[in-house]
Parts: C-alpha cells; structure tokens; sequence
C-alpha cells in the first residue's frame, strides 16, 4: 500500500511544495517491513505584480498599466479617459489646453494662443461673451453634445466673429442666449464660424451672419448639426438669418421648430450680388413664420441636394419656401401649409434691383402642401416669374378656394412650365384644379409635355409662348 502526503509551507516570496511517499512495506511475501519514506521538497515564486509602464504603480492598481500618464496619482483631463484610475470619466475640471487643466472657460479661453483647441470635459458651462477677431479657436466637447452644454453667462450674445476671426464649435450645445438682439453666433466682415456635431438650440436668435460694406465675405458651415427652438416671431431667420451676401454650407443638418417673423428656418436676402448658399443631406421641417415657414430667400442662389422643406407652416404666405429672385434646385416641398402658397411662393419686390426676376425650380418635387385659400403648391405673386424644368412635379396639392397647383395673382403673373409633371385626374392631380387666375389676365407658357388643367377664363392661354393645355396634355 502507498500513501503520499503534500504539505505547503508558505513562506515570504515563494511557496514551498514537500511531497511525502510512504511504501507501506511487507513486500510480495508479506513480510513484516516497516517501509521507506521519500520526501522532495521544491520552491516556486509566488507571480509577480509588474509595473510595465514605470509609472510607480503596480499593474494591481494601475487601471492602464501600458500609459505612464495614466495612474492613481495622475491629474484628471477632459480627454474622454480615466486618467486617476478612480472609475469616473473627466471629473474634476471645466477644460484642458495642451494638457492644462483650467475650472472655466473664460480661463481656458484666455490661455489660448492661434489654433489652440480647448477640451471640454462634460457639463454646462457658462462663459463671457467672447469676440475672436483674428487666429483660429477650436472648442470640442470630448463626450459630445449630448453632455456639454454652453452658454452666455448673461443671456447675451456667446460667440462674435469678425475680423478674420475662424472659431471652430465641435460636440456642443450651445444655447441661453435669450436677452434681446442677442444670438447665439454672430459672424460678420471675414469671419468665419465652422460647427460640426452640435446642437443649437433655445436661443433668441440662432446664427446671425451678415456682409459689411467693406466687401468681405463671412462662412458660415454647418455640418451634423440640429437647429431647433430659436427665434421669436419678432425677428428674421429663426435658426439662421443671413444678409448682404454672405457664404453658407449646410450638410446633414436640421433646422427643426424655429419661429420667425420672415424665414422660420433660414431667412436669406443679398442685394447687389447673388451669393450661393449650398444645403445638402439636410430636412427643414415643422418651423413658423409670417412668411416662408421653411425658408425666405431674397437674391440668393440655393443649390441644394436632398433638400427635404417639410410640415412648416407660413401663417400668411409661402408655407414651405417665400422665393424673390432665387433659384432652387433638387428639393423635396411637402406637407406644408399656409393661407397662400401652402408649398413655395414667388413674390415680386420692386425695391430689388434688377426686377422682374426669374425663379427657376430645377429637380424641385412640390407635393401634398395645402393652401388655407390660394395656391396649394405654387402661388405666385403679380409681375412674378416662375419656371419648373421636366424634372420638377406639382402633384397632389390643395387649395380651400382655387388654384390647388398654382394659383396666378396679377395680369403679370406667370409660370413657365417646361415639360414638367403636374399630376393626373384620378391619381396624384392638384385639387380642385392645377392652374387658376384671379381676375387679372395672368400668363402660362408651356414646351414639351406639360399636362395640366387651366381655369379662370381669360387669364388660360396668356402665356409669353403657350396657350391652354388640359389634363390630356400636349
């Protein structure tokens, strides 16, 4: 019979393993042996505890033990990581430059030199009122939006560029600034205010851009960007007013339940040049305003792609879009709704130079918009031009009172359909008809296949080189 015994011994450093075999004895004849007893004894290491970075801190208690920078006795940074090893996430300043810590951003504002970014770490902030005339300024919230808020310690205006000013908002909500004549942005002379994955909201005035008479030109780019709750119904461009030709961008953005007096959305109007505004991958939807629910835009050329004006609301006129002297290219106007022009109204202004003006529709799709009285899709006002390409539909609008497409107000009024889709009766028409006049003569021109009804009388067939059509087309 054998018996084996281990017995550890530990001991400081190491383990000791004795290994005890005891041979029972007697042997094959079963003899009267008192057997042998063999002992082995052997040390091992207990495992080490390494500190791999040689920040002083064992890898038992180092929560990164491959950053020297990052240890229990480290200095917490807005950066996104745990710097001090305690489990909380940039917990003990307002802001980080170059690894500066600062508790507000007045104070990291002021430590800052041309193309410094302050790091925000999360939290809502207030700050003083800030003017960057010259240099460039970024300032980044490291958790995003959703946890960085900022603001106007006084309600006024936060940020003010001018000069060649460049001020870069990246992960933040800005908002407060509610005192009156007070925005959130101000850009003006060459100034230029980039802001990218941020929120802009419950401010009186959202971004207020504007040329000066010195010829400069102030940007204005928007990108991954939510413009919502600003504006009163006493201002112009509740989310973005824009004036004397400035230069904007506007990608994969919303501009979403802004109020204004003109231009819920975005108000635009330039004088002696016409500037581009560029909208790409971007919905303007459920904003108000006297005029233009979505957009007012006065001589600019807006040259969009995926633009979607939805669900906005223009209490007297041009529920979607109020157009004098601009262009608009591939957007979607749908659902909204106004007493004239439920869709996008044209309007003539004898105080702009270079009157009457042409207002093409390029790839525009004005659908289901509803008009309280006139116009359901178009209304277009007297001496007012309006031209649709055969990429551009009018389809099933309506009008309370006449003119469910378009409704012509004035002997001057006019719209140049070329070739494009206004509906069949039965399936996707314009209720109660396609074209109607007032009781001026007022003028449709037509080429190529342009099928459309036209009531009103004489005001049918008044066109520069048509003459009436019917729902069976030419």
């Amino acid at each position: 019979m054998h018996r084996g015994l281990i017995v550890l011994m530990l001991l400081p450093g190491c383990i000791t393993v004795t290994n005890t075999k005891t041979d029972g004895g007697g042997g094959p004849d079963g003899g009267s042996d008192t057997g042998t007893t063999d002992t082995n004894t052997s040390d091992t290491h207990t495992p080490p505890d390494p500190d791999n970075d040689g920040d002083g801190f064992p890898q038992s208690v180092d929560c990164d033990d491959g950053n020297a920078a990052i240890n229990p006795d480290a200095d917490e940074n807005c950066d996104g990581i745990d710097n001090n090893c305690d489990s909380a996430i940039d917990d003990q300043h307002t802001a980080t430059v170059d690894g500066a810590n600062f508790d507000s951003i007045d104070e990291a504002i002021a430590a800052s030199t041309d193309g410094t970014e302050i790091d925000l770490c999360p939290g809502s902030w207030t700050f003083t009122s800030y003017t960057q005339s010259a240099g460039t300024l970024t300032i980044k919230g490291v958790a995003g939006r959703d946890t960085t808020t900022i603001a106007e310690g006084s309600n006024l205006t936060a940020f003010t560029l001018n000069g060649t000013g460049i001020l870069n908002l990246d992960g933040v909500t800005l908002q407060g600034s509610t005192a009156q004549s007070s925005s959130a942005a101000d850009v003006s002379e060459a100034g230029t205010l980039n802001i990218t994955a941020s929120h802009v909201t419950g401010n009186i005035a959202g971004i207020f851009i504007h040329a000066e008479t010195n010829g400069e030109i102030p940007t204005l780019s928007i990108d991954g960007t939510d413009l919502d709750n600003n504006g009163t119904a006493d201002t112009d461009g509740g989310a973005i007013q824009s004036l004397f030709g400035t230069s904007i961008s506007i990608t994969n953005s919303t501009l979403t339940n802004n109020t204004a007096r003109e231009g819920g959305g975005l108000f635009a109007r330039a004088t002696f040049v016409q500037p581009t505004i560029s909208i790409s991958d971007t919905t303007i939807d459920n904003n108000t305003a006297d005029d233009g629910g979505g957009l007012s835009l006065t001589n600019v050329d807006v040259v969009a792609s995926n633009l979607q004006i939805t669900n906005n609301v223009g209490n007297i006129l041009g529920g979607g879009v109020v157009l004098v002297a601009a262009p608009l290219s591939d957007a979607l106007v749908s659902g909204n709704e106004a007493p004239e022009g439920g869709g996008v109204a044209v309007v003539f202004d004898p105080a702009f130079l270079g009157a009457p003006n042409t207002n093409d529709l390029t790839a525009v799709v004005v659908d289901s918009n509803t008009a309280t009285d006139l116009g359901g899709g178009l209304y277009v006002g007297n001496k007012a031009l309006v031209t649709l390409d055969a990429t551009s539909k009018v389809t099933l609008n309506s009008a309370t009172t006449d003119g469910g497409g378009a409704w012509l107000d004035g002997k001057t009024a006019e719209v140049q359909s070329n070739g494009a889709d206004w509906g069949t009766t039965g399936v996707d028409d314009n209720l109660p008809n396609d074209i109607s006049f007032g009781d001026s003569v007022g003028g449709v021109a037509f080429e190529g296949l342009s099928t459309f009804d036209c009531t009103g009388g004489a005001g049918c067939g008044g066109g520069t080189t048509g003459g009436t059509t019917s729902d069976t087309g030419y």
